[in-house]
């Protein structure tokens, strides 16, 4: 039963992320479409000039020669740009997702971050400034898929914790053998009647359809099954920090030898 939850919640998961990344790859696929035209036009104009021209220096002469030329160049520097963020989103999904991956690997959670991080730029956009404070951490033996998971799930909820525009800061640091990651929003809080019940199964303030409930006891689940643990402090009308601490190397996933 825990394995399905863990399941439905994924996949609800991933199903929200996808809607988001399929919005920020039209952006760059549309920057493509409108360079691709660009450059077919200035080819044509480029090819009929060749044909009218005497000779290369009258044709180097032509203010419209080279304007074509420029345009060209620009049209390809956008090209290379939109290419750029496609591949780089492609990437970070390809890592964030790692369905093939289901066994436990040594993994570095600071490039865990930032690959989430990169794949929720469309939901932060402009409204949401994220601060990163990366320590330096050592490796940590984990089922990253599911650490992935947790680290979204904490990230989409500060974000949805902030109206209008706010700010997300993100810590890690390594005291002794354990790795912490701190999740700080200027959102509007936490009631304290709600502090004690926000990991519970089922338990959610969002309107019916919206949440599933599933987010953070799952995510408590996770961290729990890892051997780590999962804190949070809230105020009203200023803010929540959540915090993860996970051991370097887990007894509950490795063996002692």
């Amino acid at each position: 039963m825990q394995q399905r939850l863990v399941l439905q919640e994924k996949m609800a998961s991933l199903g929200n992320l996808v809607a988001g990344v399929a919005h920020e790859i039209n952006t760059p696929l549309g920057a493509v479409a409108s360079s691709a035209d660009t450059s077919r036009r200035s080819l044509e104009l480029m090819e009929k000039l060749l044909h009218e021209s005497q000779s290369l220096p009258e044709l180097q002469a032509d203010a419209r020669f080279q304007t074509a030329l420029e345009v060209l160049q620009n049209s390809q520097d956008v090209t290379t740009s939109a290419n750029s963020r496609i591949s780089t989103i492609v990437k970070s999904l390809q890592d964030f997702a790692r369905l093939d991956e289901s066994e436990r690997q040594v993994a570095d959670l600071n490039s865990a971050l930032t690959t989430t991080l990169a794949l929720l730029q469309h939901e932060f956009h402009e409204r949401i400034t994220v601060v990163r404070h990366f320590g330096e951490l050592p490796p940590i033996h984990c089922y990253l898929s599911q650490v992935n998971q947790v680290i979204m799930n904490l990230l989409l909820n500060a974000s949805k914790a902030i109206e209008g525009r706010g700010r997300i800061t993100v810590s890690t640091r390594c005291p002794g053998d354990t790795v912490s990651i701190s999740i700080v929003d200027t959102g509007a809080g936490i009631p304290p009647d709600n502090l004690t019940r926000i990991f519970d199964p089922g338990f959610t303030t969002k309107e019916v359809g919206v949440g599933t409930g599933l987010g953070l006891s799952t995510s408590y689940r996770i961290v729990k099954d890892h051997g780590g643990e999962i804190e949070v402090e809230s105020t009203p009308g200023e803010g929540s920090v959540f915090t993860i601490r996970l051991p370097v190397r887990s007894s509950k996933l490795t063996p002692d030898d």
